[in-house]
């Protein structure tokens, strides 16, 4: 008698802090046979409790959310376990943002464009262990490189400067970023301070230029 192997699913968490997102990268995954969604997050910080009291082989994340975005989570997750595959995801394709997420320890980066068979694939890769940046990503950084500028400017930012500036290029005010992010007011006035001063900008105007500049935010 024939005897079938069966092979366990990739266990995945999809962490988004827009419901109908959630459910729509679930509705996605439903088709693939060999991975399957055991848990949702809706913040940085939720996503880490749940990975703390059942870990999981695969986070799918957004970059910007409220809280511990996925930069920030990331980093607390890697802390936990070195070796943890997180595939970010946003909803811009940039080649600075895939650059930010490889650096601080993301197996991955993709755009919320990608088409579904790709996302699927993506999830497969970091599983594997292995890198993947879709090929329009990956050519713009390999020009990067090779241009002579393996980083890009807005390296010199931590994970959470990197939340804020994203939120202050779109023009938010401070009011309206600390609780968005969990932070006092004064946090959010020093990390301000930070990033004008670290790339060399004068106000949020000239942030807003430098995130389109580097396809951070749409114009």
């Amino acid at each position: 008698m024939s005897q079938t192997t069966q092979i366990n699913p990739i266990r995945m968490m999809i962490v988004d802090h827009q419901h109908m997102v959630r459910a729509g990268l679930c509705k996605l995954v439903e088709s693939a046979p060999d991975i399957k969604v055991v848990a949702e997050a809706e913040s940085g910080e939720d996503a880490i409790a749940q990975y703390k009291a059942a870990p999981v082989d695969v986070l799918l994340m957004e970059v910007n959310m409220p809280g511990a975005g996925g930069f920030v989570a990331t980093q607390r997750l890697l802390r936990i376990n070195p070796s943890i595959a997180v595939l970010l995801i946003s909803m811009h394709q940039s080649a600075e943002l895939a650059a930010k997420a490889l650096k601080i320890g993301a197996k991955g980066f993709i755009c919320k464009c990608c088409n579904p068979d790709e996302l699927l694939h993506a999830v497969r890769m970091v599983h594997q262990g292995r890198t993947f940046l879709d090929s329009e990503t990956a050519q713009a950084l390999a020009i990067h490189s090779v241009k002579g500028n393996p980083d890009t400017p807005l390296d010199v930012l931590t994970p959470r400067e990197f939340e804020v500036f994203v939120l202050l290029a779109q023009g938010l005010p401070v009011k309206e970023i600390y609780p968005r992010l969990y932070l006092s007011p004064k946090t959010v006035n020093v990390h301000r301070a930070n990033i004008l001063e670290k790339l060399k900008a004068k106000n949020a105007a000239e942030l807003a230029r430098i995130a389109i500049r580097h396809h951070i935010i749409e114009a």
